[in-house]
């Protein structure tokens, strides 16, 4: 019978209800899949059952040839799943160098690397749920991978956990990031965020928000997500009989600060950051890069040009997104645009090295 099958069997006995206890755990589910993984229960040299450590004993110790164990199982009964009091199992696995501990009520199966640090929370690699069938293929994978005798033995499995447990570590560290990052971006008003906003908004509603609205929907988000929204005038049938309600005068717009030289007044700092951020993001940036460096710096150049001539991105298959991520990279790089005058008297927007004298318009 194949590892599949023996979990889609295992998954029967689970759903069936007549798993009352651990013992009946351990007969119906955990053994029956420890067998397809070849190890041999018969055999007290590879198969320990109660192996004693200091604190009690240990369900089930996997060895290699009656050498020290290699992996620790501890059984639960079905739905009683819990680390709480299993402190000293993972303290005993770390200090005799046992890789493996894996907790199991049958259905969930949690696998740990005993000696990575942290609590036992932080230590494991990857939680398995039987009745989750439609994850079976999946599941034989991660069995086959980190429970199979041979890879076990072979120090494979040891391996490949440690790097899916620092893959793990490194998506919880990144996914933590999140918010904080997303609440940069909102305190400081990206003019990537707010225009692709406009533009997908103009899309689905056939109306062009203004600049200003969205710039004050992001910074709602702040908020708990309570956006104050403008209260659309009263229609005739609603308003008072005979009365007609008038708006109450508009505040003077606030008079700007002449000291600063931005949209929003943004402090020098957080727009440096804010443009750390994007540099770190971007794979474009490094293809644009290079790209400029085999120009004349000093030659004006359009969002096309680079879209076509750097990431080989046809002018009419440049859409929207592609423009301001592309005007992004070259902000970092620190190009800056600026209209020019051509010989027809055109004035289109060309994108030059920030180190040039800001003239108000040039001729090319």
């Amino acid at each position: 019978m194949s590892l599949e099958e023996v979990l889609k069997k295992a998954v029967g006995r689970i759903r069936s209800g007549a798993l009352e206890n651990e013992a009946q755990v351990k007969q119906a589910v955990i053994v029956p899949i420890l067998r397809a993984l070849d190890w041999n229960d018969s055999d007290p040299d590879e198969f320990k059952l109660e192996f004693s450590v200091p604190s009690g004993r240990v369900d089930y110790a996997l060895l290699r040839q009656g050498d020290s164990p290699l992996v620790f199982i501890e059984a639960k009964s079905l739905g009683k799943m819990d680390t709480a009091g299993e402190e000293q199992v993972f303290q005993y696995a770390t200090n005799r160098g046992v890789p493996f501990l894996i907790l199991t009520d049958g259905d969930i199966w949690d696998f740990y690397l005993a000696m990575a640090a942290g609590v036992p929370a932080d230590r494991r690699f990857y939680r398995a749920e039987l009745t989750r069938e439609e994850r079976i293929p999946e599941y034989v994978e991660i069995f086959e991978r980190h429970l199979r005798k041979s890879q076990v033995v072979s120090g494979k499995a040891r391996q490949e956990a440690e790097r899916r447990h620092e893959s793990a570590r490194e998506r919880a560290t990144a996914r933590k990031a999140i918010p904080g990052v997303w609440r940069k971006l909102l305190e400081v008003p990206d003019e990537m965020l707010r225009d692709l906003l406009i533009e997908e908004t103009e899309k689905d509603c056939g109306t062009k928000p203004e600049a200003d609205d969205v710039e004050r929907f992001l910074k709602g988000l702040l908020n708990g997500g309570v956006i104050q929204t403008q209260k659309p005038p009263s229609s005739p049938s609603t308003a008072s009989a005979g009365k007609v309600e008038k708006s109450p005068p508009s505040a003077p717009p606030e008079p700007k600060d002449p000291g600063k030289s931005n949209k929003w007044n943004i402090p020098p700092e957080a727009i440096r950051l804010r443009h750390e951020l994007h540099r770190s993001r971007d794979e474009w940036e490094h293809l644009i890069a290079e790209f400029m460096n085999q120009r004349v710096v000093s030659s004006p150049i359009s969002i096309a040009e680079v879209g076509r001539q750097a990431l080989d991105v046809r002018s009419d298959k440049l859409d929207k997104k592609m423009q301001m991520r592309i005007a992004e990279c070259l902000k970092n790089l620190g190009f800056r645009k600026k209209r020019f005058r051509d010989e027809n008297g055109n004035r289109p927007t060309l994108w030059i090295k920030d180190s040039l004298p800001p003239e108000e318009d040039e001729r090319f």
